[in-house]
């Protein structure tokens, strides 16, 4: 395997931004295809699609009891809300809500994340409004190729089986009708008269007219920016299949390696996995404008604003073929930079199980001393490919002495146990309770089983204290 590409490669990661003139080649489709855009076509803006109006009703106001601006909550829903599009709303507003006890606005989605404690009190319909694939509230992860992302897709699949006939008879359909034709001029896609007011129906029964999340690799990132871009993403057919391969290669492929290998240029993969690499390397320069280290989970103030970026660098990539390749050959010279120096600078072996001369079972890496031109998701491809364990850890400072710390098994690859991660999680939330300092509020670990990590703002536990967790439920010894 070599990280190699045909395309140039620089040492700065650039969100890609200007508008290119061609679209990429998409799988073909018995009903919607993709072409240039008309020229004479109204341009979109880098990130909310063209806004026809329609009559919903507003969000409720909500008294917070003094904790929000002014002591009462506004959920940024305007009273003229819109059809095909979804106002962005920060998670501590929801919360806010959530904590009154309400149910939650028609509407809303969240997106792979929830309300942490609040959930536990909170009105049932916000589960309902909520995915996200991390147990053990929602307990919705189905394995490998089960995201909040791909849930999403599957929604818009399903909302395209919606009754045209009954959704002809709502005042509202003319206004979606008009979404639906703009959509396709703008994007230049072939649909017929019948594909067009099924996808007009299909936008009625999602009633996706407000989004929040709190992360970049599976909520600021595809969720909202098809949240923003609805009607093009129900006519594509082809798009839509290219965002779930995507999004796959973001939640799984990515942190096993398997994808690399046998290919001696990067430039040959897949043409999902290339335009998620590029991705990559546009959500990292966003997290870096937005001045987040360490974790892709963004603060309400700077959400919105790094998913804005992050949508125009979807837009422009979208577009032009040359610049995904450009921007996943740069995302793989990073790549391959650090994993040069990765056994040197970044492996903490006193954490690490195993001693290096016959392989590490759980090599642990500090991602802060990897090269600093790297960036959140460059680093978290890195450790995968050290070698061939079945279990990592990965370890990045935050401020008052807590990390991000993530336990992780390779994609593609098992326990010598068998066992699944969430077994540990009781052990790690206890211990996080005993060692967290008096006055300040634990972490609470979650995950899959795959997966588990600490809520924001970081674990106050040391690799050291993890590594003992894991040794101590074998999940390293053979079954």
């Amino acid at each position: 395997m070599k990280l190699t590409s045909t395309g140039p490669a620089t040492t700065t990661p650039t969100t890609a931004r200007a508008p290119a003139p061609t679209t990429p080649a998409a799988p073909p489709t018995t009903t919607t295809t993709t072409a240039k855009a008309k020229a004479t076509a109204k341009p979109a803006d880098d990130f909310v699609a063209q806004r026809v109006p329609v009559q919903q009703p507003s969000m409720a106001t909500a008294t917070t009891g003094g904790r929000g601006v002014g002591g009462t909550l506004s959920l940024l829903r305007p009273a003229v809300a819109t059809i095909g599009t979804a106002a962005f709303v920060p998670m501590s507003t929801l919360i806010e809500r959530a904590k009154t006890g309400a149910p939650v606005p028609q509407g809303l989605l969240i997106l792979d994340t929830n309300l942490g404690d609040v959930e536990k009190t909170a009105h049932a319909s916000w589960q309902q409004a909520t995915l996200d694939h991390h147990g053990p509230v929602h307990g919705k992860d189905k394995g490998r190729g089960d995201n909040s992302t791909s849930q999403l897709v599957d929604r818009f699949d399903a909302a395209l089986r919606a009754d045209v006939v009954a959704a002809k008879q709502q005042p509202a359909f003319v206004s979606a009708s008009v979404v639906v034709e703009k959509a396709a001029k703008q994007h230049g896609l072939t649909a017929t008269t019948a594909q067009k007011e099924q996808a007009a129906a299909a936008l009625l029964a999602l009633n996706l007219t407000s989004i929040s999340a709190d992360n970049v690799g599976d909520g600021l990132s595809w969720p909202v920016w098809m949240a923003a871009n609805q009607a093009r993403v129900l006519l594509d057919p082809a798009l839509r299949d290219t965002i779930r391969e995507a999004t796959v290669h973001e939640d799984f492929g990515v942190f096993g390696g398997n994808y690399l290998k046998g290919v001696d240029d990067v430039s040959a993969l897949p043409a999902p996995i290339k335009l998620q690499s590029a991705l990559f390397l546009a959500y990292d320069t966003a997290l870096a404008r937005a001045n987040v280290r360490g974790s892709d989970r963004v603060a309400p103030d700077k959400a919105e604003a790094v998913a804005k970026d992050v949508g125009a660098a979807i837009d422009a990539l979208l577009k032009d073929p040359v610049l995904v390749d450009k921007r996943s050959g740069d995302f793989f010279a990073m790549v391959g930079l650090a994993l040069s120096t990765v056994e040197e600078h970044s492996l903490v072996k006193d954490a690490s199980i195993g001693d290096g001369r016959g392989g590490y079972a759980m090599p642990v890496f500090d991602t802060s001393k990897l090269p600093k031109e790297l960036g959140i998701f460059a680093s978290w491809a890195v450790p995968p490919l050290f070698g061939d364990h079945s279990l990592q850890m990965t370890s990045s400072p935050g401020a008052d002495n807590r990390r991000t710390l993530i336990l992780a098994v390779p994609d593609g690859r098992t326990l010598p146990s068998g066992k699944s991660l969430l077994t540990v999680l009781d052990r790690l939330n206890t211990l996080e309770q005993e060692r967290t300092p008096a006055g300040q509020q634990p972490s609470s670990w979650f995950g899959r089983d795959v997966v588990v990590l600490p809520s924001q703002p970081g674990s106050v536990l040391t690799p050291s204290d993890v590594r003992s967790v894991v040794e101590g439920a074998g999940l390293l010894s053979p079954r």
